[in-house]
């Protein structure tokens, strides 16, 4: 789940890098939003990754 929210996380960056760059500079404003929002899943699920990890990256119980 949280990989997922990471790749939609990437998609929405990379969506509003690319479209700030399409548009005049007038509307930069709702395309950084865009970049923000996406940085900010990025961020949720690496901290979700950490809280409840990966069952194939836990050591083995000893």
């Amino acid at each position: 789940m949280s990989v997922s929210i990471g790749a939609i996380g990437l998609v929405i960056l990379f969506a509003g890098a690319i479209a700030s760059l399409l548009f005049p500079p007038a509307s930069y404003l709702p395309f950084i939003v865009l970049e923000l929002a996406g940085v900010a899943l990025i961020v949720v699920s690496f901290v979700r990754l950490r809280r409840f990890g990966l069952p194939l990256a836990r050591p083995p119980a000893k």
